[in-house]
């Protein structure tokens, strides 16, 4: 960092100094223009091809051919113009930018600027303006008031008048002189600086050691011997300097520890004892799940045989190295350090070889400066609880689905049923569909019943629950309210063609025969059924019309020679 500022301040203190060389530069050449031109005038000599170099436009650039001889660092120098009677005058394209600056800015005395070459080296144009003076104009004169000489030598005159800006003289210093300085000045302020750092670095050195580095040793020892719970040993840094009181201050800590352990000891043997007298298992977790602490139910002789790193609380409960997850198997931990609150949470843990379920109530542990350590996380086998909980609950889902549904087939009964019906009318008219409620009565099923006995008509009361179901849509409503009766609900309809397309679709699965027994000479029965009808809204709007509706068109059916269906309307 200082090197970088460093380099700044010298590379502005060298690109200074150029610009200052540039004005003394700048200065030599107007005085050897002005001596030329003095000297010139005051000679009397007149102008011919061998006095014409006498002149400043001609002069200046034998200069500048003879320097770059002897020099080869690429400074350049002329005074040019953007209308040169000598065609090596002409300005070029920054020259010309600065002529421009100087006629749109009069009063300016300088102009300096930054430009690549074509070969893209960088240069600094120093200019400054050349005014037309009254001598000027023997040279600058209107057309025809210019010497033979000049007349016969050039084809144009000029045409200038007093104050005119003649052009600029022009100076160009390569950039590359001001990176040569500004690399050599860095590197002797480098070799400097080094010098200085070696020597400070070498005084610091000694100091340190002699002052810092060999006390420090000294307590580094004792330190070691405290970390080892030896705090007997003292520091014992001779001296009235600094390193001498911290040595005082550790030694007066040791003897505060050593005393706090003891009393840290007999406080913790207290609460160990009180811990081992509860039954359900209790541990202190850190913020890291590791266990701090736990009572002789948790398991607390077998963690005196683990190591720190092995004394995580889910390797005690999950045997698992890694901790709990998900929304069936939180974490408590990580469930109190997301609310800080305490919280109940169930797991299954493994206890002697068994899986048990396991309630774990978790609460914060709050140290004095208000973050949190851990959770004291109390434990309670709850399997028998809740092995008795599930039995209830299943003898409870049993007698809720008989209450609801057929014994025999399965499917709703008639108390079902209609609950179902009055939800599904409530639908159709909240959406403004059609529902379709079909009355089904088996033909003969009593003929069948009385003479082939009641366990062949309960088997084929289950065969036709079977075919009815498969038959409709799993949204849809297939219940038994008695004997050999069954009614379908149909939802969501467009029109009464759905609902005849599932009575034809009824009829044809009842084709095939029901058969009485697993043998192959066992009794095939043929079973048919008569359906009647009714749709809503036209055939009723409220449940009980629809079943006197549809049960009307089921006698209407049976009147038709059974084994059909029919609308109510």
């Amino acid at each position: 960092m200082v090197e970088f500022f460093d380099y700044r301040q010298i590379r502005r203190d060298v690109q200074r100094d150029m610009y200052a060389e540039a004005k003394v530069l700048h200065d030599f050449i107007m005085a050897t223009r002005f001596v030329y031109q003095k000297q010139f005038l005051e000679s009397g000599l007149e102008l011919d091809e061998n006095t014409l170099g006498f002149l400043p436009g001609h002069a200046l650039p034998r200069i500048v051919r003879h320097f770059e001889q002897w020099d080869n660092s690429g400074l350049t120098f002329n005074n040019v113009s953007d209308r040169p009677r000598n065609p090596v005058n002409r300005a070029d394209g920054i020259e010309k930018e600065a002529i421009r600056f100087f006629k749109e800015n009069p009063t300016a005395a300088e102009w300096m600027d930054t430009y690549h070459s074509e070969e893209g080296q960088r240069f600094f144009q120093y200019s400054t303006p050349l005014w037309i003076e009254s001598y000027c104009l023997n040279c600058h004169s209107r057309e025809g008031e210019a010497s033979p000489t000049l007349r016969d030598y050039y084809d144009t005159d000029l045409d200038y008048e007093m104050e005119d800006l003649a052009g600029i003289l022009s100076i160009k210093l390569p950039a590359s002189i001001l990176e040569q300085r500004v690399a050599r000045q860095m590197k002797q302020n480098f070799f400097t600086h080094l010098g200085l750092f070696a020597l400070t670095f070498l005084s610091i050195s000694f100091f340190l050691k002699r002052f810092v580095l060999r006390p420090m040793e000294h307590l580094k020892s004792a330190t070691t011997a405290w970390e080892g719970g030896d705090y007997s040993v003292r520091a014992a840094i001779a001296g009235k300097d600094e390193m001498a009181d911290i040595s005082q201050a550790f030694d007066t800590m040791a003897r505060a520890v050593a005393d706090r352990e003891e009393s840290v000891l007999r406080e913790r043997g207290f609460l160990q004892s009180v811990i081992d007298g509860i039954a359900d298992p209790i541990m202190v977790i850190d913020t890291e799940f590791r266990v701090l602490l736990m009572n002789a139910a948790a398991g607390r002789d077998s963690a005196d045989l683990m190591t720190e790193e092995e004394r995580l609380c889910h390797r005690f409960s999950h045997h698992s190295d890694a901790p709990c997850t998900g929304e069936d198997h939180p974490c408590p931990l990580r469930e109190v350090l997301r609310t800080g609150r305490s919280v109940t949470v169930v797991h299954r843990h493994h206890h002697q070889g068994e899986e048990r379920i396991v309630e774990l109530v978790a609460s914060p542990l709050w140290r004095g400066d208000g973050s949190l350590l851990g959770i004291i996380e109390a434990s309670r086998d709850i399997t028998a609880r809740v092995e008795a909980e599930a039995k209830v609950r299943e003898s409870e889902r049993r007698l809720k689905h008989l209450a609801h549904h057929d014994p025999l087939t399965g499917l709703p009964n008639r108390l079902l049923f209609k609950d179902r019906l009055e939800h599904a009318l409530e639908r159709a008219r909240r959406s403004g569909r059609s529902l379709a409620l079909m009355f089904l009565d088996l033909d003969c099923f009593k003929h069948f019943n009385d003479s082939l006995g009641h366990e062949a008509g309960d088997r084929i009361l289950r065969e036709v629950a079977e075919r009815l179901n498969a038959s409709v849509r799993e949204a849809d409503t297939v219940a038994r309210i008695g004997g050999d009766e069954f009614v379908i609900i149909l939802e969501e309809m467009h029109d009464s063609d759905e609902a005849r397309a599932v009575a034809a679709k009824i009829q044809k699965s009842l084709l095939p025969p029901v058969v009485l027994g697993d043998a192959e000479d066992d009794a095939e029965l043929h079973i048919t059924t008569s359906i009647g009808i009714a749709v809503y809204p036209t055939d009723g709007q409220t449940a009980e019309t629809l079943m006197i509706h549809a049960d009307t068109a089921m006698y209407g059916a049976k009147d038709c020679g059974r084994d059909t269906f029919k609308f109510y309307s």
